[in-house]
């Protein structure tokens, strides 16, 4: 079936649409393949989890009631994970962050007023490429992690959009309508400056990715009416339609070799991923469903493939070997048990809203809150007599609970008309940490653990989360 040109935007659209009603989503694994990171909506808005290439040790490494953070990309030393957040009081900012790979030392890199997408590492881990809305109009800007500045790399009055830089460092291919009204796909020579036109169709390109070797562009495109995805040496000569159907074929990617693409097709009648070998032509399904399956991603040792889909009603990721067998879901989000916590005796853990205490000598499980308000990231005294928790049961806002587990009592030790988040007990069990978000910022708060002496202990010139209190308690 041939769709008309104008549907090109309802694709994409519907293609957003997919992410918000996904649980888990975009699977990225870590280079040296041991985790993969991904963003789910299983707690209503986008989080980032981290997980064993296997599914387990499921980890939350965001927790802000505060924004989507979503579309996390590892590193190439796997040290860091840079990832896009957009606050939920301002739908027209977001800003794309970096932390450690356990969620810890969050730190703003763009900081700017509008929209900033796309974060695409240099190979050497110093820089990131990414898109902004900043100046009004769609622009290309590196920010280097060494000196803290961003720079600006293209001036237009078009679109420059969606970077990807090279894996030699010293190219970036980006997208624009600079020179009519499709979209072209386009190189910048960092060393020279100079922006060079690759492609010159007339129907609308996208998504541009690097070979492994850095000497082909895999892109997708709208040829006549559906979705194709090409490859083109760097050179602008050498245009092949790879997929070249009737259908749509979207999110193509490379494995780590030049000869192993896959890609989403509804080839078939549903949403597929399709392995396709450029030497031998030949095509193979992997998911053979009649749902939507997307987002492949291959891992590095080009043996196993992580993809999300659809067919049990609830996106979920799966893995599958490369050869098609030994299909694997790993995720099972509804009614996640996540967050767990705890000691030998006594796991905590959050399910769907509420919070949940597994004995594991008696494997009694009791639900400690029971309630209508949303209830998350408990964390177990050292003593195993209390539990600090978040609840927004007094109303719209976040707060900081104890709870007392041989009374069932609990006390809210925050107030106000601010989100706090992220509570997390001192060694000897005296005093309280936490995060308070006021607006944009964020700051680390400390409190006696009775709610008693609230001190700010951050500047509060930015984003501050997730704090732990060390050992020695100093």
């Amino acid at each position: 079936m041939r769709y008309p040109l104008s549907l090109l935007t309802f694709i994409t659209i519907s293609l957003n649409t997919y992410a918000q009603s996904f649980s888990d989503f975009t699977p990225s694994i870590s280079p040296d393949g041991e985790y993969i990171t991904f963003y789910t909506y299983r707690h209503g808005k986008a989080e980032i989890y981290k997980m064993k290439s296997d599914g387990s040790r499921q980890t939350r490494l965001t927790v802000n009631q505060n924004s989507h953070d979503f579309e996390p990309a590892w590193s190439p030393k796997g040290n860091l994970i840079a990832y896009i957040s957009n606050p939920t009081s301002d739908a027209s900012d977001t800003e794309i962050m970096i932390m450690d790979t356990n969620g810890n030392n969050r730190k703003n890199v763009t900081n700017s007023a509008g929209h900033d997408y796309s974060p695409s590492w240099s190979p050497d881990g110093k820089s990131i490429v990414f898109y902004s809305e900043r100046d009004g109009n769609a622009e290309i800007y590196i920010h280097s992690l060494q000196n803290n500045e961003t720079t600006r790399v293209t001036n237009s009055s078009a679109r420059d959009v969606y970077p990807s830089w090279s894996p030699d460092g010293k190219t970036i291919a980006f997208v624009s309508n600079r020179d009519n009204e499709k979209s072209e796909i386009y190189l910048y020579d960092l060393d020279s400056k100079k922006i060079t036109r690759l492609t010159n169709n007339n129907f609308e390109e996208n998504g541009p990715k690097w070979s492994p070797k850095g000497n082909k562009i895999l892109f997708g495109a709208n040829i006549d009416g559906d979705l194709d995805v090409f490859t083109l040496d760097l050179n602008g000569k050498n245009l092949k339609n790879i997929s070249n159907n009737y259908e749509n074929d979207f999110f193509p990617t490379y494995a780590n070799n030049e000869e192993t693409i896959l890609f989403t097709s509804t080839f078939n009648g549903g949403n597929d991923i399709y392995r396709l070998n450029t030497a031998t032509k030949k095509l193979k399904n992997l998911t053979k469903t009649s749902t939507f399956n997307g987002n492949p991603f291959v891992s590095k040792d080009d043996q196993v493939i992580y993809f999300n889909s659809k067919r049990d009603l609830n996106s979920e990721i799966y893995r599958i070997d490369l050869d098609g067998k030994n299909e694997v879901r790993i995720t099972n989000s509804p009614n996640a048990e996540t967050a767990p916590s705890g000691s030998e005796r006594k796991v905590l853990y959050a399910e769907g809203d509420d919070i949940f205490l597994l004995n594991t000598s008696t494997n009694k499980i009791v639900n400690l809150t029971s309630s209508e308000a949303k209830e998350h990231s408990p964390i177990l005294s050292k003593n195993e007599n209390s539990v600090l928790y978040i609840s927004n049961e007094k109303g719209s806002h976040e707060h900081v609970y104890v709870m007392n587990l041989n009374t069932k009592k609990k006390t809210q030790l925050t107030i106000g008309d601010n989100d706090n988040g992220y509570a997390s007990w001192s060694a000897d069990g005296s005093k309280i940490v936490f995060h308070r978000q006021v607006g944009r910022i964020a700051d680390v708060w400390m409190m006696n653990s009775d709610g008693t002496n609230q001190k700010k202990i951050t500047d509060g010139k930015g984003a501050n989360y997730n704090p732990t209190i060390s050992p020695d308690n100093k």
